[in-house]
């Protein structure tokens, strides 16, 4: 009888052990969708958007508290995403931040084939062409090229800059993906806009796609650009069906982007 009762006992102990033990009563595993829309409230509180590169069905253990959300290097083009309890847990997300009202990065050319990504140092960050800037960033060859060749994704990296050569740079890729070299550059020579054709991919007066897009779904119908573009640029197009004048970002040949209000 005393035997009984002694594992009765123990048994007791155990599941009471195991209860204290559990790391999250009550609590959900978080999903790659939940920790992005944290990230893009912090942001917000910035006073900045973002789309953070991180999946929606990722799964991340369950956190007790609103996440941690801080600037990585001071940039907060990537942030460092924590958790202090029940378990602790970090993980680094890139948060493609920019200021309101800024427009989004543009995805590589539709014309051309996708080469891999552009390289950036760890810590880099873009600055933008301001010749004072104390660390510039600006855009070099990862291969020698000759003229007439078209820069594609692949074909680019992020390097410091400094003093005079910061003139003429550029640090966003969009700025240059798709234009056409007029002179033949060397492995690691920086990008200037002297080395550049013009390259309209929307001319004036030609029948283009508009592809108008509301969140994850778009809707092409026909129109007409008013000027002219290059990849990136803005340019006035008519809806032929609607009659209505909109802008948009060039995104490839005879085509642009418009994003709906609201989105």
């Amino acid at each position: 009888m005393m035997r009984a009762l002694g594992v009765i006992v123990t048994l007791g102990l155990t599941c009471q052990a195991s209860a204290q033990t559990d790391p999250a009563p009550g609590l959900k595993s978080l999903t790659g969708a939940d920790v992005s829309a944290q990230i893009i409230a912090r942001l917000t509180q910035e006073g900045m958007t973002g789309a953070p590169s991180l999946s929606d069905s990722r799964r991340f253990s369950p956190c007790a508290e609103p996440l941690t959300i801080k600037p990585r290097q001071d940039s907060w083009r990537t942030v460092e995403v924590s958790c202090a309890k029940p378990t602790p847990w970090r993980t680094i997300v890139r948060s493609g931040a920019e200021p309101m009202g800024a427009r989004p990065l543009l995805p590589p050319r539709e014309d051309i084939p996708d080469q891999g990504t552009t390289a950036m140092p760890e810590g880099a960050h873009d600055t933008g062409n301001d010749p004072m800037a104390a660390n510039a960033m600006g855009l070099a060859l990862v291969r020698s090229m000759k003229r007439g060749e078209t820069i594609a994704p692949g074909d680019l990296a992020l390097v410091p800059v400094s003093g005079p050569e910061t003139v003429g740079i550029f640090s966003d890729p969009n700025t240059v993906l798709g234009r056409r070299l007029k002179a033949s550059l060397s492995l690691g020579q920086l990008v200037k806009a002297r080395h550049l054709e013009l390259d309209w991919l929307v001319e004036k007066d030609q029948e283009i796609v508009i592809e108008i897009r509301i969140g994850g779904v778009s809707v092409s119908v026909s129109g007409q650009a008013l000027s002219d573009g290059q990849y990136g640029e803005d340019v006035t197009a008519r809806n032929l069906s609607s009659g209505q004048v909109v802008q948009g970002v060039v995104v490839g040949p005879k085509k642009i982007a418009v994003m709906a209000k609201g989105n």
